[in-house]
């Protein structure tokens, strides 16, 4: 019938693909007269595309370049002035309690950014002279400058990136009493063409079968009574209210890392540990998850022949 609609090409119009694609994905969830399956089912792809998404990001990143030492910024940032370098993974591990995890044991800096700074900007210095100058030399290095930061730990900054890199300096604050300036340089990695191609890949693949794990869990609970089938909602409910805010923020900071759209500050699995999300609360959603999981199994299967009716 398909092949006769599309006429003498034999190639169905691209409506009636989509709308066909559209209804066997919609049959897949059970429940032909509830939209509120429909919901969750959107839901849970975001959920599930976002847990992708971080663990596609966190294994490219396991085998990519660890972040190199870059003290030949120094002399074009702070002429003349001894600096100390150090590295930062906070960001990455939370309470560094998932390092050895995410970043291995002999590389526990790999996702972290790298830190030049001296002891202070001499005295007298006008900061946002200073940044103009370190502007210039960076751009004449190569440098691309991106603009200012909206950072609140500084007073100026700016931030410019070259090849696979980051580079974002500024000045804490304004000099006080004749206090010296501090400032520093922080290197990090912008995402590769690769990275980003693979990450959204993977965010599509989960997204998929998110959808997909909530028709199943969908098609083999309709049947129950009353009673289970509103322990299931409301559990689905409460993982869900755990996890969709972190997962629409984790996936802001994967989008904004991936186009550079700000200075790249952190992955996106630390959406997972962030505003009121807490480690054991994940744990919490996780465990739910199982619960929801094991309460469907035990649920009878779909007759053999029996199918879902789109109305």
């Amino acid at each position: 019938m398909l092949m006769l609609a599309g006429g003498p090409s034999g190639a169905p119009p691209w409506s009636v693909r989509v709308n066909l694609v559209w209804h066997g994905l919609r049959a897949r969830l059970g429940r032909p007269a509830s939209r509120g399956v429909v919901c969750a089912a959107v839901l849970v792809s975001v959920v599930t595309g976002f847990l992708a998404v971080c663990a596609a990001e966190a294994v490219a990143w396991s085998v990519g370049p660890a972040v190199p030492d870059l003290k030949s910024v120094a002399p074009l940032v702070f002429a003349g002035q001894s600096v100390q370098q150090s590295r930062d993974s906070y960001i990455i591990v939370p309470g560094g309690g998932w390092r050895g995890y995410f970043t291995g044991v002999d590389d526990e800096d790999r996702y972290g950014g790298q830190t030049i700074a001296p002891q202070s900007l001499p005295a007298g210095t006008d900061p946002a002279r200073w940044l103009d100058t370190a502007r210039a030399g960076l751009q004449a290095d190569g440098w691309r400058y991106r603009g200012d930061t909206s950072d609140p730990t500084y007073e100026h900054s700016i931030w410019l990136t070259r090849d696979d890199y980051t580079l974002e300096v500024g000045s804490w604050d304004e000099a006080v009493d004749g206090e010296p300036v501090s400032a520093d340089a922080v290197v990090g990695r912008a995402m590769p063409w690769w990275m980003v191609t693979t990450t959204a890949l993977a965010g599509l693949l989960g997204a998929f079968a998110g959808w997909l794990l909530s028709g199943w869990v969908s098609r083999r609970t309709e049947r129950y009574g009353p009673a289970l089938r509103t322990v299931v909602t409301t559990l689905t409910a409460v993982v869900l209210f755990l996890m969709v805010p972190h997962a629409l923020f984790g996936l802001h900071l994967a989008t904004s890392n991936a186009l550079l759209l700000d200075v790249p500050s952190a992955p996106p699995w630390v959406a997972l540990f962030s505003m009121y999300f807490t480690g054991d609360m994940f744990v919490a959603a996780v465990i739910l998850t199982c619960v929801i999981l094991v309460l469907a199994l035990l649920g009878p299967s779909r007759e053999r022949g029996s199918s879902a009716v789109i109305s």
